[in-house]
């Protein structure tokens, strides 16, 4: 993991201000720097989603969705951000093990 990304999560984890998803996100985005490891990646789409109001976010099935979309496009795509095409597996249990570490923090 990036030292910087490290220090972060640390700082974060530790934090007794409240912090906004938004505040987050953009403190994610500083560090980036050229960084696309997969830590930092599962980070930063973790905070791309939202509650939706209903039970479901019908498109996905799911009780989150992406906090952006869908919008169809000109040419009858659908875009949304994050698409749920770039969940995976490995991403699921990565943030499993750093919700449960940030509990124990």
């Amino acid at each position: 993991m990036n030292q910087e990304l490290e220090k972060l999560l640390n700082e974060l984890d530790i934090s007794e201000q409240a912090n906004s998803d938004y505040y987050i996100s953009s403190k994610m985005n500083s560090i980036t720097s050229g960084d696309e490891s997969f830590e930092l990646k599962s980070e930063k789409i973790a905070f791309l989603f939202s509650e939706t109001n209903e039970n479901l976010y019908p498109r996905w099935g799911t009780y989150y969705q992406p906090v952006f979309g869908p919008v169809i496009m000109d040419d009858g795509q659908i875009y949304e951000s994050p698409s749920l095409s770039v969940i995976t597996e490995e991403m699921l249990s990565y943030w499993e093990n750093r919700a449960e570490q940030t509990i124990l923090s």
